[in-house]
């Protein structure tokens, strides 16, 4: 999207990226996790953009990808809920009526916002909808970028 060429490297995790980064062992890193908040706000990593489709309330004053120059770049992490195949429907309504009342709580939103974390209370219907969307967008990246398993 950008035209860049960067060389990847593989880590087993972000903590091992994030210690290389510290150490000046690599110039950048994209971080789609909470793991570099406190490096962040010790003054020890500056974060250039946010990879989300919108400032985040984390970090209101950090642009976007897309502000900064890379139009229609969004990389988000998400979290969801799943049961298995064949769950009652009165035990998914259940297990999401309670999943929304526990995440709509303010002690709960404040406390994922330490972490950079926003909560999205969706249906089951809406996410089956992201998550299409989601495939259908990476897998034309992939497919572009010809990345092949490894």
């Amino acid at each position: 999207m950008a035209g860049l060429h960067i060389v990847p490297v593989s880590y087993r995790g972000s903590g091992p990226a994030l210690t290389d980064l510290l150490g000046r062992q690599v110039d950048m890193m994209i971080e789609l996790g909470p793991q570099a908040i406190p490096y962040i706000k010790a003054g020890k990593l500056r974060v250039l953009a946010s990879t989300t489709k919108k400032r985040t309330d984390a970090m209101p004053d950090v642009p976007t990808l897309d502000e900064s120059g890379v139009p229609g770049f969004e990389a988000s992490t998400w979290f969801a809920l799943y049961a298995p195949a064949g769950t009652p429907p009165h035990i998914v309504a259940k297990l999401h009526s309670e999943m929304s009342r526990i995440f709509s709580t303010s002690e709960l939103k404040a406390r994922m916002a330490t972490v950079g974390a926003e909560v999205a209370i969706t249906s089951a219907q809406e996410l089956v909808t992201f998550q299409a969307s989601e495939t259908k967008k990476w897998t034309a990246v992939i497919d572009k970028a010809g990345i092949q398993p490894e």
